[in-house]
């Protein structure tokens, strides 16, 4: 027995290799494409067991774990809307690797249209449509504000 004194993750590699094949095996008629979320794990080590597994994208939650994998992963989704107070570190990131960005507002996106025009590379964007307590009047309210989401993405990904 292992005498566990502090939180550890502690897993099992033949069935946590099991089940990335069967999600895959399960995936392999479908036109979805498997992109794990690294929350839990957080290990370059259990990464590469995706990686032997021919998973070539993944997702974090956030800045800080997108900068950790990039030494390893060339296309990362940050699964939580940017925070535009680390746009230096995406913008890092975004020179290096394929990086993929959720926003959940215009404000937002405005910014990072300005912030990122001079960047080499355009990050994909993702409308977060995800309802809170904090809803913003400018999250897809009207259509008028529909129409500028649109056309500012577009603009992004064409700069």
């Amino acid at each position: 027995m292992i005498d566990v004194i502090k939180p550890t993750l502690l897993l099992n590699k033949e069935k946590s290799l099991n089940n990335i094949k069967n999600i895959q095996k399960n995936l392999t008629d479908s036109k979805i494409e498997l992109r794990p979320h690294f929350k839990t794990h957080q290990s370059n080590v259990v990464g590469n067991w995706f990686k032997e597994l021919g998973i070539k994208k993944i997702t974090v939650s956030s800045v800080t774990m997108a900068k950790y994998f990039s030494k390893y992963w060339d296309d990362i989704t940050i699964a939580f809307p940017v925070n535009i107070l680390e746009l230096d570190d995406v913008i890092m990131l975004q020179e290096k690797i394929k990086i993929n960005l959720l926003v959940d507002s215009y404000d937002v996106l405005e910014i990072l249209e300005k912030k990122l025009r001079n960047s080499i590379e355009n990050p994909n964007i993702f409308q977060d449509l995800v309802k809170n307590g904090l809803e913003s009047s400018k999250r897809f309210t009207d259509e008028d504000v529909g129409k500028k989401w649109k056309k500012l993405i577009e603009k992004l990904t064409n700069i």
